[in-house]
């Protein structure tokens, strides 16, 4: 289970971070188009689907981080749950 989450969080990683790269490359190319260019009213709504491309790249970032804090805490509670069993285990075989 926890591999498969790990996996999945890998793709995730290179997902997001090709979502960002995109995103910030396309919206710094068309700024740059738009300020050497003069001409204003068409490219305001192309201006504001790249800004939108960019806060969704933004979010995307911010699953990656959330989801991979999760993975992180979900792997130390199995460490702990493996330690417990361990541990009760050894109790058990000792007479009281």
């Amino acid at each position: 289970m926890i591999e498969k989450l790990e996996h999945r969080l890998r793709l995730q990683k290179w997902y997001s971070g090709g979502i960002w790269i995109y995103a910030v490359l396309f919206v710094t190319a068309y700024l740059l188009f738009v300020g050497f260019s003069g001409v204003v009213s068409p490219q305001l709504t192309v201006m504001a689907v790249a800004f939108v491309l960019l806060i969704s790249a933004g979010v995307e970032i911010v699953k990656y981080f959330i989801n991979r804090s999760r993975v992180e805490v979900l792997k130390e509670i199995k460490s702990l749950e493996l330690h417990v069993l361990a541990l009760e285990e050894q109790l058990g075989n000792k007479p009281r």
